[in-house]
């Protein structure tokens, strides 16, 4: 069984775009793809139903249909942080309740991907981060780095919260968010010389979100 969480270096850096691009690159290999978005914060009317973007793309994108409430455990009603959606909705995020979902995707499936909410070190509630899911789940981290201007210090803030933890980085993605961003391969460069993993693709600039476009610039590794 392959599992991985996509964390982000920040939010809005594309890690459900990384994330349905990774499930359609392996659906092409005829692998059995699942994927998940445990924590998700603002949601909009999609077809008939009321439900978070990110959630929906990551189910259109599945090999398999599932239950809503075992792929998207949580789901807030505003686009705000998970500590204080968490917090006005009077619950708290129940790391075993995630755990059994996620044990009840993975059982057919070849690979599970879970995205994240935020950056790798958003506050869950007062005392637990995003960072503390992934100690909790065990499962090796495919990290986005969103290519702007400050990427290099982001993506080296969250690799330092990384290694620190003791977690394992499988690979990373450049995901080139700013259309006027000067110098992308040296920064890019730059960052690929300090990371401990592979790159896994360089997704350039997308007005508009294209699926297969981004599964072709993404690689497994070997």
């Amino acid at each position: 069984m392959n599992i991985f969480f996509i964390s982000g270096t920040d939010t809005n850096v594309g890690k459900t775009e990384v994330t349905i691009g990774l499930m359609r690159l392996l659906s092409n290999q005829d692998k059995i793809v699942m994927g998940m978005k445990p924590i998700s914060a603002g949601i909009e009317k999609i077809g008939e139903k009321d439900l978070n973007q990110d959630v929906h793309k990551i189910m259109s994108e599945a090999s398999a249909s599932s239950d809503i409430s075992k792929i998207n455990c949580y789901s807030f009603d505003q686009p705000i942080a998970p500590h204080i959606s968490a917090d006005k909705a009077g619950c708290k995020i129940d790391f075993n309740l995630i755990q059994r979902n996620l044990n009840y995707i993975k059982k057919n499936a070849d690979f599970v991907f879970i995205e994240g909410a935020g950056g790798h070190e958003v506050p869950l509630d007062n005392n637990r981060t995003m960072a503390d899911l992934v100690t909790n789940l065990n499962v090796p981290i495919i990290l986005v780095v969103g290519i702007r201007l400050g990427c290099i210090n982001h993506s080296l803030l969250t690799l330092k919260s990384i290694l620190s933890r003791k977690q394992k980085l499988f690979g990373w993605v450049a995901n080139c968010i700013d259309a006027n961003m000067l110098e992308i391969d040296n920064n890019i460069s730059y960052i690929k010389q300090k990371m401990p993993a592979p790159l896994m693709g360089i997704i350039p600039y997308q007005e508009e979100i294209d699926t297969e476009a981004i599964a072709s610039f993404l690689v497994w590794p070997d």
